[in-house]
């Protein structure tokens, strides 16, 4: 929809509105319950309104995606919300710890063997840009290999812990 396009193009304002509409109708009772739709759509959210610098409520979205995404048994969607999470702790300037959580998020991935959608793989390369440039490479690949050496559960609550 126009929400993502408008994050995609980096209008963080056009898409923080539109996204927060779509969330709104997909939490509408009238959808039954706990859905990957949901979580999906808590995900995108949080990454527009992580991108316009609103952290405490990115952290909150993605806090809720997690649990709706555990409940499904959706690993795919945790690896995309612990994504979400890195790019939180990169937002605060917290750059190990960010390239820890990708790290985690993208062992987790290769444990299930599912890459990330196109949209949340084009949504997380400008975080993991930014964390690279600010440790340089060496560490980086100290930190993101610290990462992906983690369980689905230690990388969560390690994400959760520091974000």
């Amino acid at each position: 929809g126009l929400g993502l396009a408008a994050l995609q193009q980096g209008n963080y304002p056009l898409a923080v509105a539109r996204l927060d509409e779509h969330l709104a109708l997909t939490r509408d009772p009238r959808h039954a319950g706990t859905s990957m739709r949901l979580a999906y759509s808590l995900r995108l959210l949080a990454w527009a309104v992580c991108s316009a610098r609103d952290v405490p409520r990115a952290r909150a979205l993605l806090r809720e995606a997690i649990e709706v995404s555990q409940e499904l048994g959706d690993q795919r969607g945790i690896a995309a919300e612990i994504d979400g999470l890195a790019a939180v702790a990169a937002a605060v300037g917290n750059s190990r710890d960010a390239a820890r959580i990708f790290g985690a998020a993208e062992g987790l991935r290769a444990a299930i063997r599912m890459p990330a959608d196109q949209t949340e793989r084009l949504l997380r390369r400008r975080w993991l840009a930014l964390v690279q440039e600010a440790l340089g490479p060496e560490a980086f690949e100290l930190a993101h290999c610290d990462g992906r050496s983690m369980t689905q559960g230690e990388g969560v609550a390690y994400a959760l812990s520091v974000t």
